[in-house]
């Protein structure tokens, strides 16, 4: 890193706010990176990796901002209802339009998982203006939300329905050893099943629960995984609501709205792991092939998978900055050449 970030808040535009942390470069290359559903977007710049993600694209000259929306910890107002539209409506325009004033320049993005989605809708929708947008990457899932068999059974068991019935709305992902409750419930989620991962860490048995798999474990070293329990807030259940709503549909709202081609006739890399099971890589397949069909120059839209990761690992691995960062800067770079027209 070679110059310290800066933090600010800016109001979001349906209420509440929005954190970005600025790790300056030049002003001409800004780029914006957010992070899944109630992660924190320090993930990007985490000290126990190698070469975060936010520091190699510092050192190749990009101006690096890190947003964290209202389902970050580092945002979440405990009271404060939302959904995913919310996000797209409110959050994305907000960071977007900061970034563009402050740099004079329309912005480069990667989003990861649900912030990915959120800014497909904003897009489709007209709230995040397609001026204001030099490039994306959206890493995990785009516009055509495909989820794993598990995560699609407990959308169709009804909890998150009962548990807002009851007036809960908001699960931590944090563990606290002395309540008899919270351990009672670390016992309980050992019989969630899940076979590729076995790790009894309370933090990943709640991601585990939540959202199903969101890392290979195999890919993070034992200080990355330590910092698992400080990365995370609650899971939000009006918004995990709406994301099981989105995967019902298969799309998100917009995607054959009259328009809809002029809005992502820009540079878009889609880019996942393989071994995601949170949303498999088939959502990227039916996004590229919606692309494709836009009739929009084809070599605008690209694609990459990435054998060995599932989803958050793709930048919190331990080899990450080998295998996938330098790519994620090279892809920038074209995203930006080509986006200046």
């Amino acid at each position: 890193m070679t110059h310290p970030p800066d933090r600010l808040s800016v109001p979001s535009l349906r209420g509440g706010h929005i954190r970005l942390t600025h790790f300056p470069g030049d002003g001409r290359r800004p780029v914006i990176l957010a992070q899944g559903l109630s992660a924190d977007a320090i993930t990007y710049a985490l000290p126990t990796l190698p070469a975060p993600l936010a520091f190699v694209l510092q050192d190749r000259g990009y101006d690096v901002w890190l947003m964290d929306y209202r389902t970050s910890p580092a945002c979440f107002q405990t009271g404060r209802r939302f959904t995913i539209t919310d996000i797209a409506e409110g959050d994305w325009p907000a960071a977007v339009g900061h970034v563009t004033r402050q740099t004079g320049q329309p912005v480069q993005i990667l989003a990861h998982c649900v912030s990915a989605l959120s800014l497909m809708m904003g897009l489709l929708a007209g709230a995040v203006m397609r001026e204001q947008i030099r490039s994306v990457i959206c890493s995990a899932v785009a516009a055509h939300p495909v989820a794993s068999p598990m995560n699609r059974l407990k959308q169709a068991s009804g909890l998150v329905d009962a548990l807002l019935a009851l007036g809960v709305e908001n699960l931590p992902a944090t563990f606290d050893p002395t309540s008899p409750l919270e351990r009672l419930v670390h016992r309980l989620l050992w019989l969630y099943p899940n076979r590729a991962e076995s790790c009894a860490a309370p933090v990943c048995r709640r991601l585990r629960f939540f959202y199903h798999q969101v890392v290979c474990h195999e890919q993070l070293d034992p200080a990355t995984h330590r910092a698992f329990a400080y990365l995370w807030g609650p899971a939000h259940l009006p918004a995990l609501r709406q994301v099981a709503q989105l995967i019902r549909a298969g799309q998100v709202p917009g995607v054959q709205d009259p328009g809809w081609q002029e809005r992502v006739n820009l540079p878009i890399t889609l880019m996942g792991g393989r071994l995601n099971n949170l949303f498999l890589p088939e959502s990227l397949t039916r996004t590229q092939a919606w692309l494709l069909a836009s009739g929009n120059d084809r070599a605008l839209y690209r694609r990459r998978e990435f054998a060995d990761y599932a989803s958050m690992d793709c930048f919190l691995g331990a080899a990450a900055h080998k295998d996938i960062f330098e790519w994620i800067a090279d892809e920038l770079d074209r995203g930006h050449d080509a986006g200046r027209g």
